[in-house]
């Protein structure tokens, strides 16, 4: 009998063993299988991103402005459905505008940017890359290449364009109210009449630029350089009206 007993406990521990076997057979074809089906997403995820971004950048060669400032809008949505592409899509944008903006010196330059264009300013300057660097394929020397560019009249509230590149840029009148502009490269750029109350200017380089007219109450220039900067007449109720520090370079008076 104990015998008996014995080879029935060992066949039990056999059978329970199989049975074990099976199910972890079974557990791993279902795993592969899960596997296998998320790739399969995956590819025809990227494969509507692709076809998405194909007709938006075909969108902005279009020669109607509404179909252009459609694509504008079109790659800020794959921004926001997918980052992977995010930097990708501001580089087309910034390039986009670097195309179709006038210069700093064309004459006479227009009041405001059109409306791609502001729509392309708008996109760039809220979908400020996070990255560990910075930098754009665009804009080898900071993450956004905007110098040299005719954009007056420009409506940039609140927007983020920290560190980028404003070389010689034409800002006149433009709106920049609160904008982050901090360690933005402005030298030599044209911002009369611009409208900066609030704005981040914390170690801009703001050397030569013209700043006649513009309104900077409650402006952060600390650390900012603004040697030889034109257009300030009255240093003294300037330092009033604006944050700054020792490191604020101001122009010789």
């Amino acid at each position: 009998m104990q015998v008996v007993t014995s080879l029935g406990i060992v066949a039990g521990l056999v059978f329970t063993a199989l049975g074990l076997s099976q199910t972890a057979q079974s557990l791993e074809a279902a795993r592969e299988e899960q596997r296998i089906a998320r790739e399969g997403l995956d590819v025809a995820r990227r494969g509507q991103i692709t076809d998405r971004f194909s007709k938006a950048v075909e969108q902005l060669g279009n020669k109607s402005l509404d179909v252009r400032i459609g694509g504008v809008y079109a790659l800020e949505k794959i921004i926001k459905d997918s980052p992977e592409y995010h930097e990708t899509n501001i580089d087309v944008l910034i390039t986009f505008l670097r195309n179709h903006a006038p210069g700093t010196y064309t004459k006479p330059l227009p009041r405001r940017p059109t409306p791609d264009l502001q729509a392309a300013l708008t996109v760039i300057s809220r979908n400020r890359p996070t990255n560990a660097t910075g930098r754009l394929a665009s804009s080898p020397g900071r993450w956004a290449n905007l110098q040299l560019l005719g954009l007056p009249g420009a409506n940039l509230n609140g927007a983020d364009l920290s560190g980028a590149d404003l070389y010689q840029t034409n800002l006149d009148f433009s709106y920049l109210f609160d904008a982050n502009l901090s360690g933005a490269e402005l030298t030599e750029a044209s911002l009369r009449g611009a409208f900066l109350s609030g704005a981040n200017l914390t170690g801009a380089n703001l050397s030569n630029a013209d700043l006649g007219g513009a309104s900077l109450d409650g402006a952060n220039l600390s650390g900012a350089d603004l040697s030889h900067a034109k257009g300030l007449h009255s240093l003294e109720l300037l330092k009033k009206s604006v944050k700054w520090d020792a490191d604020t370079k101001w122009p010789r008076t």
